[in-house]
């Protein structure tokens, strides 16, 4: 027999080693099962009596020390194999692990970095792309040159809180492309151990497209939040406006047969106040649903030329117009793109206070998927309006579009916010570049709608004489009084009615005595009563062949600008003078 001491001093140094080996690899994640075997060996070694066992089974001495000894070692050698094992399958394990993250890390859609404050350690693809460096230009850059000047301060806060707290999350802020492009991001950041060291992993989020997309609908809801008010200023006003306007021309008709030329005059200027009336509530009237466009073919130069020159007249600057060759006649509203090109010329002039000139470039460009605006594919007019002016601060840029923003002393701050709507109600898209101390571009791109020449409508003044009967309904009695008079002054027969079921009832009424009305001119919008679209519904179906006239100073839907699909056969938009309203019902009278 050999001493059990001998045994128990082997046994001793296999105890201490599994010991060792259990407590070194303790939180290894992947090699937490040896734990229980090493544990199943201290309990083996510690308490079976290995040479009593063997004595039993007749072994020899010569057999028992040689057995004893490998007796004991089998469970630290038994031992060591699956701590092999499974170090190896940790170390697999590992590789997989590191792979994956590896890919995520290369993958990612958000730029990820790793600093120490002065360089970048590390930076994967995405990180490249966003500001356009190079790998190796990055990391030998200081993080702060990406920086926007003017968010410098933000970060050194940011990097302070940072420090304090070990994290940072969704800090917005701005940084500048190699290309000197500023773009907006979100910086999430923690401090980690790096390679023995402190260090700040980071991730950086471009939202500039969203944040471009989110301020679009802001001014869209800034926007629609005036729809009301302006809707209704702008009805109420027309109609007082029609009722100035129908008797100024009225009276000027007078006067004209009492050939009173001073007088005549004095109307005159009355009359260019209340277009100039008009075209504030013309402003208005693009805040609300009522500004959708009345197309029709147009000459985009003819109208860029009159707008723009009208503009400038009295100012110290002057146009400098550059037409693309053969440029189509296109489908636009008029009115509204004529607006669009007096108030971006003005702010051009005014821009300019010691006057220069103001080019206009106007070309047609194809719109494809890679385009970089928000605009469907297809083939577009781009006018361009530049000046050389003091330029548009940049923090201003971003609120140029909203209603009521200015910095001009006098300004109403509506310029733009009409421009952008009547511009978007087109289908089209309005930007701005400018450099303070350099100047300005403004760039307007409006779908190109080809149309026939042929199909630009022209009126001359007809001094027809006309007669028959005319109904009109409108719940102003300003209006209707106004119209009454007026047409009877011509000769023509004229019957009121302040609502839709009251002209519904006359209509009958005259249709049913065999002497209908040869027009019928109806208000749109009617508060509390039938108004003109059910009105035009009812009348048709009695009598198809109905000459329904829509007129309205605030239009619901599209009535107006598509007035042909609710049957009705011309518009007559208010303000009116009495010579545009013989004008819009002479061919629907006889000679």
């Amino acid at each position: 027999m050999i001493p059990i001491g001998a045994i128990g001093f082997m046994g001793l140094g296999f105890i201490i080693g599994v010991i060792i080996i259990i407590i070194k690899n303790w939180n290894r994640p992947y090699l937490k099962d040896i734990r229980f075997i090493g544990i199943a060996v201290l309990l083996l070694l510690g308490f079976l009596p290995f040479s009593q066992c063997l004595t039993l089974f007749g072994y020899g001495y010569e057999l028992l020390k040689f057995s004893e000894y490998i007796m004991i070692s089998l469970p630290f050698i038994l031992f060591l194999f699956f701590f092999m094992l499974f170090s190896r399958k940790e170390e697999t394990l590992l590789v997989e692990s590191e792979e994956r993250y590896r890919t995520l890390v290369e993958e990612s859609n958000d730029g990820i970095f790793i600093t120490d404050g002065k360089k970048f350690l590390f930076v994967n693809e995405r990180m490249i792309d966003i500001t356009g460096y190079t790998l190796e230009e990055l990391i030998t850059m200081n993080p702060f040159r990406l920086i926007h000047p003017v968010e410098v301060h933000r970060i050194i806060n940011g990097v302070k809180k940072l420090k304090k707290q070990g994290s940072l999350n969704a800090l917005k802020s701005r940084i500048l492309r190699k290309d000197g492009r500023a773009l907006t991001v979100l910086f999430n950041a923690k401090i980690i151990r790096h390679e023995g060291r402190l260090a700040m992993m980071g991730t950086i989020k471009d939202i500039t497209d969203f944040e471009a997309m989110q301020n679009d609908l802001l001014k869209q809801e800034k926007l629609g939040s005036l729809t009301i008010l302006a809707g209704g200023i702008a009805h109420d006003f027309n109609n007082f406006l029609t009722g100035i306007m129908g008797n100024l021309s009225i009276l000027k008709m007078e006067l004209k047969h009492a050939k009173n030329e001073e007088m005549i005059e004095t109307i005159d200027e009355a009359l260019e106040a209340c277009g100039k009336a008009r075209g504030l509530t013309a402003q208005l009237m693009n805040f609300t649903r009522s500004g959708t466009p009345a197309k029709e073919a147009a000459s985009i130069e003819e109208i860029i030329k009159e707008s723009a020159e009208f503009s400038l007249s009295g100012s110290k600057s002057r146009c400098e117009f550059h037409f693309h060759k053969a440029l189509p006649m296109v489908r636009i509203d008029p009115v509204q793109i004529s607006q669009v090109i007096q108030n971006l010329v003005l702010n051009a002039s005014q821009a300019m206070p010691e006057g220069g000139v103001v080019r206009i470039y106007v070309d047609v460009v194809e719109v494809n998927e890679n385009y970089p605006l928000p605009l469907t594919p297809g083939r577009y007019i781009k006018i361009s309006i530049v000046d050389n002016g003091k330029g548009i601060p940049e923090e201003h840029l971003g609120k140029i579009f909203d209603p009521f923003f200015t910095t001009k002393e006098k300004g109403s701050g509506l310029g733009l916010s009409v421009c952008y709507r009547i511009v978007k109600n087109h289908n089209g898209h309005i930007e701005v570049e400018s450099e303070e101390g350099k100047g300005t571009a403004v760039h307007v791109y409006l779908p190109l709608e080809e149309v026939n020449p042929t199909e630009i409508r022209k009126e001359g003044n007809s001094q027809r004489m006309v007669r028959g009967r005319v109904l009109v309904m409108d719940d102003e009695e300003l209006v209707r009084e106004l119209v009454k008079r007026g047409l009877k002054k011509k000769g023509i027969s004229v019957d009121v009615a302040s609502e839709g079921e009251e002209a519904v009832k006359k209509y009958r009424e005259a249709l049913g005595s065999g002497s209908p009305y040869n027009a019928v001119i109806l208000d749109l919008t009617v508060p509390g009563g039938m108004g003109g679209v059910e009105a035009a519904r009812m009348m048709l179906k009695m009598h198809p062949e109905a000459n329904l006239i829509v007129s309205s100073g605030y239009s619901e839907d599209i009535v107006l600008s598509e007035y042909t699909k609710y049957g009705f056969r011309a518009c007559l938009p208010k303000p009116y003078t009495i010579q545009k309203l013989l004008k819009t019902i002479e061919k629907f009278l006889s000679d």
